[in-house]
């Protein structure tokens, strides 16, 4: 992380403790005001502990409609604490986080943000968010936390926000197909892939045999290009920030091979290149594809669903080569616009932590609404995880699910540069160079050797 994201993250811990310190007067223990260490010395339960400052006229909350989660749950909020909830939910897709702009570039009260990693660095750059270290009680969440969520929402030392949801990048594939083409279970490692593919090409089992989630995004064809490079045994930066992308890297290794399935064996579909998330599932669910790479295990909520998917029941989650799998951490995060930091994190816990009972109320409903999993082991176990996505997951594929939670590493350990202020738009230049690539317009060579030279590009519009 840059020398100015952490002279941003020392400036909010500080200016936001003073604020609480100094508007409420808090005192815990013997007496003693209330500190980060004092936190530590004497653990709280904070979804249970009550703030004594006044209670705020409104807090306000922006994020995006997915099923009807937030319509059956955010009403507990006033019911739980008496004070009103305004929440700013917009549509899903490119432009689900205009809303949180908008109210904070007017000025306006913002309390809580949904936020996904993989755009965080714009909430960073935008001076938007703060580190939450200084919460009564953090601790307790972060010792629940996944490795691969910790990994991606503590960073530096400082403790970026409480999980959404989180993910692992991983192929599903549908088992009927696999097994008209001749294969017993699926492949283990990239040349197997190839060969499964070719087969089942050869044989008319299905004309393309792959299909990607491979259009324009933050996430769907960077993810797909992370994933295999990750795989394969490669990053993309290292940790001081250097690139990996240079003649022999890996990178470039997987580049070429995912070309080669478009333009060689021919056994990838060409229109992957205009499927993000749900369209690719919906298009997979039609029955003509063996495997849908590089997707995330929670689409099975899709593609077994019985009133919508012809090939519900049939559809599996595996592992990917090495057993090297992406897991993203995507977090509820606090606004620096709250005028309340104590309250603002009682609302922050009722959505990404334990409500006042003590339960993981909206980690349990959201995995049974949307199959989205849940930042927390104890939520994560085999009996519980069954008990609330069973319906949508063949018998026994839970474990392999659950294996991934456990083996996945957090998606900033491959690209620890995603929360630079430049990241954003060297991603920009990512989706057209890889894109040119995988329609022959030019060799992955010449893509990656434009990516180093877009890494400059970035940090001069960024200023850095």
């Amino acid at each position: 992380m840059s020398t100015d994201t952490r002279k941003r993250q020392s400036r909010y811990t500080r200016r936001d403790f003073l604020e609480v310190v100094g508007a409420t007067g808090l005192a815990m223990g013997l007496g003693m005001a209330w500190s980060p260490s004092a936190a530590r010395a004497a653990p709280v339960k904070p979804w249970s502990y009550i703030p004594k400052g006044a209670k705020p006229k409104k807090l306000v909350f922006t994020s995006w409609e997915w099923s009807n989660r937030y319509k059956r749950f955010l009403p507990r909020w006033e019911k739980d604490w008496g004070i009103p909830l305004v929440a700013e939910l917009t549509p899903p897709g490119p432009t689900q986080f205009d809303r949180a702009y908008t109210l904070f570039a007017a000025g306006d009260q913002l309390d809580v943000i949904t936020s996904l990693i993989t755009d965080r660095a714009g909430f960073l750059g935008a001076d938007m968010i703060r580190p939450i270290d200084d919460m009564p009680g953090v601790e307790e969440y972060v010792k629940d936390f996944h490795r691969f969520t910790k990994e991606c929402l503590v960073v530096d030392g400082k403790v970026w926000g409480l999980p959404y949801f989180v993910e692992t990048w991983v192929p599903l594939y549908y088992e009927d197909l696999l097994h008209k083409a001749g294969f017993d279970k699926p492949f283990e490692d990239w040349d197997e892939l190839i060969e499964q593919g070719l087969k089942a090409k050869m044989d008319k089992v299905s004309d393309y045999p792959l299909l990607w989630c491979a259009g324009v995004g933050t996430e769907q064809l960077p993810g797909c290009w992370f994933g295999l490079t990750w795989s394969m045994g490669g990053v993309f930066f290292d940790k001081k920030g250097n690139h990996a992308l240079g003649p022999g890297s890996v990178a470039r290794k997987a580049l070429k091979w995912w070309q080669d399935t478009f333009l060689k064996t021919k056994i990838s579909d060409p229109r992957s290149l205009e499927l993000r998330f749900i369209p690719a599932v919906k298009a997979y669910m039609q029955g003509k594809f063996i495997y849908l790479l590089i997707q995330r295990e929670y689409y099975l909520s899709f593609a077994n669903d019985e009133a919508q998917s012809p090939i519900a029941g049939k559809v599996r989650a595996m592992g990917l080569p090495n057993n090297r799998i992406i897991g993203a951490g995507h977090g509820f995060v606090m606004c620096t616009a709250t005028a309340n930091p104590e309250w603002a994190w009682k609302l922050l816990q009722l959505v990404g932590g334990k409500t006042k009972d003590g339960e993981y109320s909206f980690h349990n409903l959201d995995l049974e609404l949307t199959m989205a999993g849940s930042g927390y082991k104890s939520v994560m176990t085999p009996e519980n995880y069954l008990k609330r996505v069973g319906k949508w997951v063949p018998k026994g594929n839970e474990k392999e699910i659950l294996a991934g939670y456990e083996n996945a590493t957090g998606v900033l350990e491959v690209l620890p540069v995603m929360l630079e202020p430049w990241y954003r738009s060297w991603i920009d230049a990512l989706n057209v160079q890889v894109q040119k690539c995988l329609r022959g317009e030019i060799s992955p060579d010449v893509a990656c050797d434009n990516l180093i030279k877009e890494i400059g590009k970035a940090k001069k519009k960024a200023k850095v």
